[in-house]
């Protein structure tokens, strides 16, 4: 059984928080917009129900926070002014980003 080591929680916690602060950003999943609010709470929800099958912040990103577990489909993201583009790449910078901000 898998579950994230107290340091990689924290990760996932910094980043979740982080992307809630992105109030301009545009949460696309299975076609329907969301604000970042629904986003980070469904992503919060997918967390409970994959600790066991997780083991790091990226693992997260990748296989639970960019991609609907019913449908298969990858989640999108609008910035302003900009396209809609697949999720897991700006996870993965957002991820970055607040690792490098813990530091």
């Amino acid at each position: 059984q898998a579950d994230p080591s107290p340091g990689e929680s924290a990760r996932i916690e910094r980043f979740l928080t982080a992307l809630g602060e992105r109030e301009d950003l545009v949460f696309i999943r299975n076609g329907s917009e969301y604000g970042v609010d629904s986003a980070v709470s469904h992503l919060r929800r997918k967390l409970r129900g994959a600790r066991e099958r997780i083991t790091t912040a990226e693992e997260f990103v990748d296989h639970v926070a960019s991609v609907s577990s019913s449908s298969g489909r990858p989640y999108l993201v609008r910035r302003p002014g900009g396209k809609d583009e697949p999720a897991g790449p700006y996870f993965r910078e957002l991820l970055e980003e607040t690792d490098r901000a813990s530091r």
